[in-house]
Formats: C-alpha cells, structure tokens, sequence
C-alpha cells in the first residue's frame, strides 16, 4: 500500500481515477480488457488512528461495465467476485439514518448490502442513477396524475421533512410523478378497542410515513426505512426504493390481522418482496391498482 493511499485516505467513498487508483489487493480482479463507465471504492469502518501505511484501507470496488455490473469484495486479504448482468439486477435500495449509508442490491440469486458512510451521498446517488439507466430496458407507460392532498386526514401527517424532500427529489428525477401518500398516524387513535388503544398510547406506536412515486417503468418507494415507529425511537432515516416494473412478479395487498384498520400491500421479485403499510380508508390505494 503505498503512502499516497494513505494519506488521501478518510470515511468518504472515492471515484477510482488516476489520482485514486484501484487498491492493490483489488488490482488483480479488475477487468483489463474494457474500461469502466464508473467505478468506486468503498473503505473499511474503521477509525483512522487504528490504521497504518500497508493496511488495506478498502472493502469494496464497485465499478459499472457497458453490459454488467461487477462487485469486489474483500475479506481479510482475500477478494470474493460478482458480475451481474443488469438484466439480473432487480431493484435497489438506498438507505441513510444520519452517517450510516447501506445500499442494497436486489439480484436474481441473493441481495447484497453495502455500507457507506453518508458524506459521500452525492456519489452514490450518481451511481445509483448510472445504474438505473442501464437495468431498465422497457419503454414504460404514462404514469397517472396524482389527485390526492397531503392536508387530507385520511392520509395521516407528512412531516416538514418529506414535503420538503418531493419537490428536490422530483427536480432531480425528470418523469416521475408522485402516485400515493401515507402520512404518519397513531395507532391509538384508530383502534376501536379500548384495552389496545391504551397500550398503543402508552407505547406512541405509530404507522410510519411514506411516498410512493412511478415514471412508468419504475416504482420509487420513499420511507423511513421501517413501517413502525415507537415512543422511544426517533426517526432520521430515510430509504429509498427502487423497483423497475418489468421486473415485478407479482403484487399483493391484505388486510393486516393484527391490525385491523392497515392494510399490507407487497410487491414481489424474484427472490425478494417488498411490503409496505397503508391505512384502509387512504385513497391513494387505488394507485397500485392502475400502475402494477
């Protein structure tokens, strides 16, 4: 590992250039016979006091091919390998609760779950936009207009937080349109019996908020990363989902029965599914019935 490494070296995810080269440990694995379109390397969680010249400073190498994705991971002094076609790639997920950044990848055979740290969201948010631009092959359809009213009770409250964040993110997503809106609800005040009501108080158990967006080839599930929230959680995370529509297998939505006032819909791929809640009386249900 030679000092220059070292030296640039922090928290921050990198973009592999001639000034930040591949490591050494992964130099082996990299494909020679075609450049990268993008590629990144991703440290180690580890505090830099605790590292030294000749350690290996890295975790993973991500880098985007004309045809495939390809993941470098390492293990102690050893480097496991994964190429994945985009057509094998289902959907991703980024999520972020204040420095802690897990991006997840949804293949055919597994999913894989990459940790970074959040002051490097701008460079994972181009990747992940470089990425859907290669995974979606389908032309897609019309997206519908959305005609609900985040004021509207039956949607729950949307914090300051996610009606500040729409119009940013629909800025930066040319085509998508907003389709559904669950806000925030508590629990207590929709259950019907009292014994349940009181202890939904006592715990402030509450149906966490979500956004639900499409371009017509994708769904964009905007969350909190969790579907419940409880008196002593305080919320800061944000997920976001994206699910191509071509890729779905299926879509389900039920009744929950240990609450009789939410309804559950899931969205099912190959090897994953992907469920979140709504009340029953929301209208923007009917969203998922024209898009899926």
């Amino acid at each position: 590992m030679n000092a220059l490494e070292y030296n640039r070296f922090g928290p921050w995810v990198v973009e592999i250039s001639e000034e930040d080269p591949v490591p050494p440990l992964f130099l082996p694995y990299v494909k020679t016979e075609e450049s990268p379109l993008f590629s990144m390397k991703i440290p180690r969680r580890e505090e830099r006091r605790n590292l030294r010249p000749g350690m290996n400073l890295y975790d993973y190498v991500i880098s985007l091919y004309q045809t495939e994705l390809q993941i470098l991971a390492r293990t102690d002094d050893t480097v496991q390998q994964k190429h994945a076609l985009y057509s094998d790639i289902l959907g991703l997920s980024n999520y972020e609760n204040l420095l802690d950044g897990r991006l997840f990848f949804y293949l055919v055979d597994q999913t894989y779950e990459i940790p970074y740290n959040t002051v490097s969201s701008k460079l994972l948010q181009k990747f992940i936009t470089l990425i859907r631009n290669k995974y979606i092959s389908s032309s897609g359809k019309q997206p519908p207009e959305y005609s609900g009213d985040f004021s509207d009770a039956q949607h729950g409250t949307v914090s300051y937080y996610f009606k500040n964040l729409l119009p940013l993110f629909l800025k930066e997503e040319a085509g998508l349109q907003l389709g559904a809106v669950q806000g925030e609800v508590q629990m207590g005040e929709k259950e019907p019996h009292l014994l349940k009501k009181l202890l939904y108080k006592a715990s402030d158990k509450r149906l966490l908020e979500s956004m639900h967006l499409t371009n017509g080839k994708e769904i964009v599930i905007i969350s909190r990363g969790k579907l419940w929230g409880y008196r002593w959680q305080a919320q800061y995370g944000k997920e976001i989902c994206y699910l191509p529509l071509e890729k779905t297998e299926g879509f389900e939505c039920r009744n929950l029965e240990s609450e009789k006032t939410v309804t559950a819909c899931t969205i099912a791929l190959p090897g994953s599914t992907h469920t979140f809640l709504f009340m029953n009386e929301n209208p923007d249900l009917s969203f998922y019935k024209s898009s899926l």
